[in-house]
């Protein structure tokens, strides 16, 4: 009833298919099966259903009305080993036949070819039920070559694969599929395609095939390629040149086609060439021999494909160390083959600044040198001087390194760890054997193939590991002494060691004692070096230089035999060196180099440096030694005792043995961190170095002073190391002046530089190379730091009233005048609560913040902000006494009010008086609402009048309003308030009417009234009236007329009407062409109001006499005056409005009045 469920094999991840999600025919499941493509076939009560699982969607559903079944009712399914689905339905079995693939169309491209070209075979696979194919495969010659899809799908799509084939006419091929259920299809077979030989390649070298021709191979372990054993049956030879006690590795690899599986042979030195057969590596697909060279001379090596009939490309390298361990090879003669420098001809110098070099230098196949620091390092100096990699480890390295074929570098240290790295200074293993004693002898590494590491510890104790890093065994001294002289490994892989006992220990290579030499002097650090013979020279710090012979086999004794010793002025510290005809030379502390025969105890002076020699001494090819001494210099002699050259003082004497390459360079390291290497070939250098510098963006206070990194480099064709390096700077766009500060060593480093005062510093480096050459001085800032100790100002602003908790807006601004702004936080008080960081943080100098206030928190919120400016100088954490820079109130709950006015008002306006209050965010205006004649049930009837009150309480006048729409005068007037608040909310007026918060007034107002003023007397027309009018119904002046009687007689309308005014002036001169006689006037002005109102309380008059005869008058005084004051008398008369004034006038004739 509830479709087809399925779960995973452990009963999890439960999935189900029903009508409704998969286009299941019904959820009525009677049957069900899986067939050999996946797909499910679920019979229900209504069809059969076929499910893709992968999909989760039905494919396909059958009906008695579109397929063979006799039934939509499927009670039973049964998939057979053919892949034909058989299902029993109600009323019979219905059959789905498996309709299989097809695979047709095959073919090859191109038909004809070389053995060079790449031959396509391409089929197509069709199949109409798209269960898919688990495989198709071309069967070319025989062989199965799985395809690939390349077009289309899987159920109709286009497979191919590809090869190269052997010359012939002979190939043929032919198609194979196997379809999900295992039904399978072939296509083929077919003949083709032609295969030519292709012309042959014989590769750039040739003629190489004697060894008379042989290619010369580089030692430094670089591939060459492109070499070719064409056409069938070449061989290729090649040649190296080998030194003695260096061990190499021939690597041969398969390169490309045709496929390489072949033979490497390598023969001796010989004349002719070539000698005996000494190494071969037979068959494989790549060679790889390891040789221990016994005698420095040219070697040969050939090349062939095993099977002559075949060709085969390959490409070939040679690798062995130059200077591989102290004093070179394993019996420490210190003797080199090349030639070293005859001069102090610079080469470079690498500088480690503020450590200490505490081991002798070595050198790897490429010229790379290596060597140990007090400041717990290895490093790794490339061939031009500058720094390959370094390795840091917890100690300090004080054992000089050991390389090995296989391109490994291998150290002791301090803390007792023996450590292996690879050619690229990552760590191939360490061993921990001797964890806790220090280890300061040099590591030694035997000649034979799968080494063995040899080296001391200072609790007595010589290890032996194994090439993987692991325990081989070791062997204790019977009195514990600290091992710090040489390890020597002899030609039958014998290991030689000394003790500070005064004992010489000889074991076998499985790490048993084979002989013991008791010199009998405990100061003894028994630094010895071994002759062609095995005879062992060493000298002792009690002033004997000793020569002690091993046993002769097959009798071995248990101690060696002292051939001899001579008692010399001083004590020998240095390790001698051999010379090829047996000549021994060493240093004494008296500061003189002697020398003695292989057969003398004579010895001689060679030279004289007056001060202790105690550094190893190193013998070069043309004879000349090199060594330090205590005149912290160091030197350079011929054998016959002739000064080559000395360095200048180095203020600490040269305490290691020095190294010399192939190239003849020469290697040293100064007490003072550097190393120094010498070439007679070196080219002058004459370009300055380069460097560059950084420092941070922004400095504060608390982050100076400021440290500038640098990296400085050598350019140029020759490159003799950067020297030392200068800081200079420039405030705020000022000259460049030194930084004062002491010129740092080395490639790279740290200035520390205090800033004096607020501002932009530009910093510049300036590099000095080993030469004396400078880099150009300071034209422009390398790096920049903006230095900034103030803080920086910020402010925001926000909307005051809110209703809405969400989107609130918080503008801000950010003021820095230096580094800058940089961000900005934005802090928070509820109320009189605590600040708190709101979490909310912006970029640069403005900006918003957009929050939302807690819920249901109505209240007042504070706003402060908090800066930082680039240099990281912030503004003060909001405290309780902050005062904040912007504030909101957020407010969702509306005001209220209430109203009242006069039960009657027979004037306009109505005074209503309100009173409202909020708790929140304050009353901004309270609104008038009223009704006009209505009971105020309904609604709709209610109007809000345009005026609005401000505050809590105050007064609203009303006046009705008589034009339309309105039409209002007298009557009943209901009135209700709804204040709003300053956050928007707004008071329902309607509930305050359903609460009865109503007020009534019944409005009758009264008539209008007016007055009216003019000129008691006139003597012309028009008479001016001036009136104003008064409006008693609230709904204005309509119009106003005038009105006038002569005295005695009755009132008659002037015709003058003003209207929609309350004041103005009537002019009036009397009826139309009737002007009015002189006479007392009454004038009456008659107001009328909107409301149909007309005045009737008699006020509106005014009394006008108008008089336009004039008076007359008679005027006497004395005929004859004699000056002074003249009396003049006169009469006036007027018959009606009476005499106002008298006027004189005079004349002196004959002027004028």
């Amino acid at each position: 009833m509830r479709g087809v469920c399925t779960c995973d094999a452990d009963g999890t991840n439960w999935r189900s298919y029903r009508k409704n999600n998969t286009g299941l025919a019904s959820d009525i499941v009677l049957s069900i099966d899986v067939d050999y493509a996946g797909y499910v076939w679920a019979g229900t009560d209504a069809g059969l259903s076929c499910l893709n699982p992968a999909l989760g969607v039905c494919d396909y559903n059958y009906y008695v009305d579109n397929s063979g079944l006799f039934s939509d009712r499927i009670c039973a399914i049964e998939v057979d080993p053919y892949g034909n689905r058989w299902f029993g339905t109600q009323v019979g079995v219905s059959e789905l036949v498996n309709e299989g693939p097809s695979l047709y169309g095959g073919a090859v491209t191109p038909d004809t070819g070389d053995r060079t070209t790449v031959f396509v075979y391409s089929v197509h696979y069709s199949d109409p039920e798209c269960e898919g194919p688990t495989r198709i495969f071309a069967n070319i010659d025989g062989t199965n070559y799985d395809m690939a899809l390349v077009d289309g799908d899987y159920c109709d799509g286009t497979w191919e694969c590809s090869t190269t084939l052997d010359a012939g006419s002979g190939h043929s091929f032919s198609f194979g599929a196997v379809e999900a259920d295992w039904n399978t299809v072939s296509d083929g077979p077919y003949s083709g395609p032609t295969v030519s030989a292709a012309p042959y390649s014989p590769d750039p070298y040739e003629p190489d095939n004697t060894c008379t021709g042989a290619t010369l191979l580089p030692t430094d372990g670089t591939w060459l390629d492109e070499h070719n054993l064409e056409p069938p049956g070449d061989v290729d030879w090649f040649a190296f040149d080998a030194e003695y006690n260096i061990t190499y590795v021939i690597d041969v690899e398969d390169d490309s086609d045709p496929d390489f599986a072949g033979n490497v042979y390598l023969y001796d030195l010989g004349d002719p060439c070539p000698g005996a057969l000494l190494r071969q590596d037979l068959g494989g697909d790549s060679a790889h021999i390891v040789f221990p060279c016994l005698v420095t001379g040219r070697y040969y090596i050939k090349v062939e494909q095993a099977n002559p009939a075949e060709m085969g490309a390959y490409k070939i390298r040679v690798y062995g160390p130059q200077w591989p361990m102290v004093q070179r090879d394993l019996e420490r003669a210190g003797t080199a083959v090349g030639s070293g420098p005859a001069t102090t001809n610079l080469l470079w110098i690498y500088t480690i600044p503020d450590d200490i070099i505490t081991t002798a230098p070595v050198v790897d196949g490429q010229g790379n040198v290596y060597f140990g620091t007090a400041e717990n390092s290895l490093f790794a100096v490339a061939t031009d001087g500058t720094l390959k990699w370094s390795y840091h480890t917890p100690d300090a390295v004080c054992a000089t390194p050991a390389l090995t074929y296989d391109e490994k570098i291998l150290f002791g240290t301090e803390g007792g760890q023996l450590y292996a790295l690879n050619s690229d200074g990552t760590l191939a293993w360490v061993y921990n054997g001797a964890l806790g004693s220090a280890i300061h002898a040099g590591v030694t590494v035997n000649r034979v193939e799968n080494y063995t590491v040899y080296f001391g510890a200072d609790n007595g104790t010589l290890y032996a590991v194994n090439s993987d890093g692991t325990a081989k065994w070791q062997y204790s001294t019977p009195v514990p002494d600290e091992i710090s002289g040489t390890i020597m490994v002899g030609e039958l892989e014998n290991v030689y060691f000394g003790g500070g006992c005064g004992t010489f220990y000889v074991l076998f290579p499985d790490g048993t004692l084979a002989w013991s030499y008791n010199s009998g002097l405990a100061d003894n650090r028994m630094a010895a070096a071994m002759a062609t013979d095995g005879s062992i020279y060493f000298g002792t710090s009690t002033r004997r230089f000793c020569c002690v012979e091993p046993p002769a086999p097959p009798d071995m004794p248990t101690s060696g035999t002292l051939r001899w010793e001579v008692i010399m002025p001083d004590s020998v510290y240095s390790v001698p060196v051999i010379a090829p005809d047996g000549t021994v030379f060493f240093g004494c502390d008296d500061g003189i180099i002697y020398s003695m025969g292989q057969h003398s105890t004579a010895t001689t002076i060679v030279y004289d440096v007056g001060a202790p020699i105690r550094s190893a001494l190193v013998m070069d090819g043309a004879g000349r030694i090199y060594f330090g001494a205590d005149s912290n210099r160091y030197y350079c002699i011929t054998q016959a005792g002739a000064l080559v050259w000395e360095t200048e003082d180095v203020n600490e004497p040269p305490a290691f043995s020095c190294a010399i390459d192939r190239s003849g360079t020469f290697y040293w390291a100064k007490p003072d961190g550097k190393l120094v290497t010498y070439n007679d070939m070196a080219a002058p250098d004459i370009v300055g170095p380069a460097s560059d510098c950084w420092s941070p963006t922004f400095a504060n206070a608390s982050t100076v002073p400021i440290v500038v990194g640098f990296s400085s480099w050598d350019v140029g064709a020759r490159r003799t190391g950067v020297a030392y390096t200068e800081l200079w700077y420039s405030c705020d766009g000022g000259p460049w002046t030194p930084s004062g500060l002491d010129a740092k060593l080395g490639t790279s480093g740290q200035f520390v530089f205090m800033p004096s005062a607020e501002g932009t510093y530009d910093f510049a480096t300036v590099a000095y190379d080993n030469a004396g050459n400078a880099e150009l001085g300071p034209a422009a800032a390398k790096t920049t730091t903006v230095f900034d100790t103030t803080v920086p100002t910020s402010l925001c602003d926000v909307q005051h009233y809110v209703v809405s908790r969400e989107g609130i807006n918080v503008d801000f601004t950010l003021q820095d005048d230096l580094s800058g702004p940089a961000k900005t936080r934005l802090w928070l008080r509820f109320n009189d609560g605590h600040w708190c960081y709101t979490g909310l943080e912006e970029t640069g100098g403005s900006g918003t913040f957009v929050m939302t206030l807690p819920e249901n928190e109505n209240g007042s919120y504070y706003f402060m902000t908090q800066g930082v400016d680039n240099a990281e100088n912030w503004e003060q954490v909001p405290s309780g006494a902050s005062e904040p820079e912007t504030w909101l109130i957020y407010d969702t709950v509306p005001p209220t009010s209430a109203c009242t006015s006069p039960l009657e008002a027979d004037a306009a306006p109505i005074a209503v008086s309100y009173t409202a209050g909020d708790t929140g965010s304050g009353v901004d205006y309270v609104s008038l609402w009223y009704t006009y004649n209505n009971d105020g049930s309904d609604l709709s009837s209610w109007r809000r009048y345009p005026a609005t009150g401000v505050g809590t309480a105050g007064t609203i006048e009303f006046t009705p309003r008589a034009q339309s729409p309105w039409n209002e005068g007298p009557g009943q007037y209901l009135f209700a308030s709804s204040a709003q608040d300053k956050c928007g909310n707004v008071e329902d007026f309607a509930r305050a009417i359903g609460e009865g918060k109503v007020a009534t007034t019944s409005y009758t107002p009264g008539l209008p009234t007016s007055t009216a003023s003019s000129d008691a007397y006139t003597s012309s027309l028009p008479i001016r009236i001036d009136y104003t009018a008064t409006d008693r119904s609230g709904m204005g002046i309509a119009s106003v007329s005038l009105y006038y009687a002569l005295e005695g007689q009755m009132e008659l309308f002037t015709g003058l009407t003003d209207y929609g005014v309350d004041h103005g002036t009537f002019a009036y001169s009397g009826p139309a062409g009737n002007p009015l006689e002189d006479g007392i006037y009454r004038f009456r002005v008659e107001a009328h109001d909107k409301a149909g109102g007309v005045q009737n309380d008699g006020l509106g008059t005014c009394t006008v006499l108008l008089d336009r005869n004039a008076g007359t008058s008679r005027a006497s005084g004395p005929a004859y005056s004699t000056g002074g004051i003249v009396p003049i008398e006169f009469t006036a008369w007027d018959d009606f409005s009476g005499v106002d004034t008298v006027s004189i006038f005079y004349r002196c004739a004959p002027g004028g009045w």
